[in-house]
């Protein structure tokens, strides 16, 4: 009889354990999961770390001037090409300086219009005609 009574505290210890378990995890997901801020342009996407495979400077739109798209886009020229557009995709670990300093790019506190005139250098990973972004930094405006 004494072993029935001694079983049921090692009973309750392990599923109150696994609820412990259980919630930690839930915790974690909530708290990590990536969101837009309510003024971006974008949903910050999940990311792996990235290596530059684009460098380039040109100027900064947030339409598409080709299709109308509200998008966050980049035309730069190449050597016989001229007036090339990316969309760019911004993740959490992406930087921006419009001339205010280095920080996190949050598009929603720059308007576009502000920088008609600016030249931007960009370094991001160029997949097809989009443009992951590393760093975009005003040059000159």
């Amino acid at each position: 009889m004494k072993n029935e009574k001694g079983f049921a505290p090692v009973v309750v210890a392990v599923v109150l354990g696994i609820v412990v378990a259980v919630g930690y995890v839930g915790y974690q997901y909530i708290t990590e999961t990536p969101t837009s801020d309510a003024g971006g342009a974008q949903p910050v996407k999940q990311e792996a770390p990235l290596e530059s495979n684009f460098e380039m400077g040109g100027m900064l739109f947030d339409e598409n001037r080709v299709t109308g798209a509200k998008e966050w886009t980049f035309m730069y020229d190449e050597p016989g090409r001229l007036a090339i557009l990316v969309k760019l995709n911004f993740t959490e670990s992406s930087t921006c300086d419009f001339g205010m300093g280095v920080g996190a790019c949050m598009l929603g506190d720059y308007n576009v219009d502000d920088y008609t005139d600016a030249y931007f250098d960009l370094s991001g990973y160029k997949e097809g005609n989009e443009v992951t972004v590393i760093s975009l930094v005003v040059n000159r405006y």
